[in-house]
């Protein structure tokens, strides 16, 4: 018995917990009363539904009107503690002519989504939803490209920037599309580059959303390589009327910067260098003409060479 006695007493609470324990138990029930009666009230609460817009396959929006509404439901306290429901309203235009959604539309078709839930529609933000729609036309425009690339020392562009396709397709409102000529890319940066480059480009996003382009991504190829100098002779040409002209130098050495793809491709051949002896000064025995560059590759990316004019001697026969 004494042993009963001592189980007891380990779960004895003094007087004073005791007390406290009663008061919180009084003010659980009390709250749980109080949470009944206010869940059984009607209130009101805000919740967002999603409009979904289905247009004829030949319009368009102008002006792409609002996809969301808030809307002020009321309800009973124990209906609205649900989580609120992720409502998609689909708003069909293609057997319609009307060029605006009053609240009254929206607000019957909210409450036959929500009527499990005996919820009501007291208000709607926008209150009317105003639309401009066209005949939705196409129209193929050529695409600009937006780049800002640069190139590793002793390095260059070997050909031009190629991307593919060159244009699109942009469907959309008569109004918008035929005011378009092209249609740009967003900014390709590179830097320092130093080999060929190839990667996908993304087309700029229409900020209204009332365009289609196809495609909406091209491909972009940099060609790049790396270049060097190579040098030769090239002998100097003039045309004339005299009987006899001699030229000093006769051969003029080039330094021609070329990429080494087309190093082993390239020439004297490839090359006219020409004395412009129409422009020629002539001041006694001193006779200079200036030297023109009259044939050269697409190869050569650029070209040197010096002097810039040569002498010559008019030997005519008696």
């Amino acid at each position: 018995m004494s042993r009963t006695n001592q189980i007891l007493r380990l779960f004895r609470l003094p007087p004073s917990q005791e007390d406290r324990i009663i008061l919180l138990i009084c003010f659980g029930v009390a709250l749980l009363f109080w949470l009944i009666v206010k869940l059984d009230g009607t209130y009101a609460k805000e919740m967002e539904v999603n409009l979904e817009y289905i247009l004829s396959e030949n319009e368009a929006f102008v002006e792409l009107p609002t996809r969301k509404v808030k809307a002020t439901v009321r309800g009973e306290g124990w209906t609205l503690m649900q989580p609120d429901p992720k409502l998609s309203l689909p708003i069909d235009l293609t057997t319609t002519n009307q060029r605006g959604i009053n609240s009254s539309f929206l607000a019957s078709e909210i409450e036959q989504k929500l009527r499990f839930q005996n919820l009501t529609i007291e208000r709607l933000v926008p209150e009317y939803i105003a639309l401009d729609i066209e005949e939705k036309v196409s129209k193929k425009i050529p695409i600009r490209l937006r780049d800002s690339v640069s190139y590793a020392e002793e390095h260059f562009l070997r050909d031009s920037i190629h991307y593919t396709p060159d244009s699109v397709l942009v469907s959309g409102p008569t109004s918008v599309v035929n005011g378009l000529n092209e249609w740009s890319t967003k900014l390709l940066r590179q830097e320092n580059l130093e080999s060929a480059f190839e990667d996908s480009l993304a087309l700029k996003a229409d900020k209204k959303g009332i365009l289609q382009l196809e495609p909406s991504i091209i491909k972009v190829t940099i060609p790049v390589e790396r270049y060097t100098e190579k040098t030769f002779f090239v002998p100097v040409v003039a045309e004339h009327d005299f009987d006899s002209l001699k030229i000093f130098p006769n051969k003029i050495q080039l330094h021609v910067i070329v990429g080494l793809s087309d190093y082993n491709s390239i020439s004297p051949d490839d090359f006219v260098l020409e004395a412009d002896i129409k422009t020629a000064t002539r001041t006694g025995d001193n006779n200079t003409a200036p030297l023109l560059i009259t044939k050269r590759p697409t190869a050569a990316r650029s070209v040197h060479f010096s002097p810039k004019a040569i002498e010559f001697l008019i030997v005519e026969q008696e």
